[in-house]
């Protein structure tokens, strides 16, 4: 008996004791058996057998309880991992039902705490998300926009990136497991999104709107001037002689020029809703809502004067020693008659006029 358990715990040192448990369930049974059957066992056989057998069991509990609180130990493990994560996870069985997720997942959905319970299908989750009107980009269209994301759900493919009804943006990554199930990690990318926004609105040279923010603005200004019948105004700006300056000074300064101008005439403008631009080259937009033309005549003054008191030399000039521009100015109430482009129009004729006659001064439209 004693060769017996020394065996056994040779076993276990080798990583070997489920064999081993299952040759002492087999002991367990045969050993008492045998001594019960053989004729002529000793009596002491028998009760050595029944206590060796009663042994096995007690060992094979003792194997069977440190199993299950390892199985225990690893989960509260997997748990604690996954709340460690800076990013929200799921996993769903090949059933597309929800087995394990991270504290982050409900951080990122406040508003599904109460939805977020293992056994939850991937499908319940997400018509409760648009029954609460939580996804900006299906509104109107749930049920297709639903087919459309469980279709898309069954195919691997790249990250995509979905705004939430709060205005943040998530990373989504799906990864399908072998087993049929899915993995899920969703990362907050708002920060990122906001700035490419940003650098895909901006004059890489000057800092000012580009050309693509202001046809936006534009079309939200005339929107805005429709609906509640207030003047929109536009100032076109040119930078006379410019192709000059540059030959004299050389390009280097020749942007320098240009992002000193940028930030005179962002310097005029005061308020909140005013829009300044680089329209391109060495052309610059003011857009100024409820502006009227006399009003926004007197921004263009503004600007031509801020630029008289810089004194910014330009001795290739034909006019002045120092720097000069020329704007046009034009202003509408948007009608149903009208588009946003003609009030742009109508300043870059202004300003056509303006360099016609004389340049270094402000023309109205006609």
């Amino acid at each position: 008996m004693k060769q017996a358990l020394a065996s056994i715990a040779a076993l276990r040192r080798k990583r070997l004791a489920w064999p081993a448990l299952g040759l002492l369930a087999l002991l367990s049974l045969g050993l008492p058996a045998a001594a019960w059957l053989l004729p002529g066992a000793h009596a002491g056989w028998s009760l050595a057998a029944w206590l060796c057998s009663l042994g096995f069991v007690l060992l094979a509990a003792h194997e069977l309880r440190q199993a299950r609180r390892r199985v225990v130990e690893i989960r509260q493990m997997l748990n604690e991992a996954l709340d460690a994560l800076p990013a929200s996870v799921e996993i769903f069985d090949a059933q597309d039902r929800l087995i394990a997720y991270n504290q982050q997942l409900q951080e990122i959905y406040p508003h599904m705490r109460g939805a977020f319970k293992r056994g939850a299908t991937f499908e319940s989750l997400v018509r409760t998300s648009l029954a609460q009107g939580r996804v900006p980009e299906a509104s109107g269209r749930e049920e297709a926009w639903l087919r459309e994301r469980l279709q898309a759900r069954r195919i691997p493919r790249e990250p995509l990136l979905q705004q939430v009804h709060d205005g943040r943006w998530l990373r989504i990554q799906e990864r399908h497991m072998p087993s049929g199930g899915i993995v899920g990690v969703r990362t907050e990318v708002t920060d990122m999104i906001l700035e490419h926004q940003r650098l895909a609105s901006t004059d890489g040279l000057t800092g000012l709107g580009n050309r693509r923010l202001f046809d936006e603005r534009l079309q939200q200004a005339w929107q805005r001037s429709a609906r509640l019948g207030l003047p929109l105004a536009c100032v076109m700006v040119d930078v006379d002689h410019f192709k000059q300056y540059n030959d004299h000074y050389g390009h280097v300064a020749g942007d320098d020029c240009l992002r000193r101008v940028a930030q005179l005439l962002r310097g005029c403008v005061s308020r909140p809703a005013d829009t300044v631009c680089r329209y391109g080259g060495e052309e610059f937009v003011l857009l100024l809502p409820d502006c009227d033309l006399q009003q926004a005549r007197n921004v263009a003054q503004r600007c031509l004067d801020e630029l008289r008191l810089a004194a910014i030399a330009h001795a290739a000039s034909p006019l002045h020693r120092n720097l000069s521009f020329s704007a046009g100015v034009a202003a509408h109430v948007a009608g149903p008659d009208l588009a946003a482009q003609s009030l742009v129009e109508q300043a870059d004729a202004a300003l056509y006029s303006a360099k016609q006659t004389g340049r270094a001064r402000i023309a109205m439209q006609v």
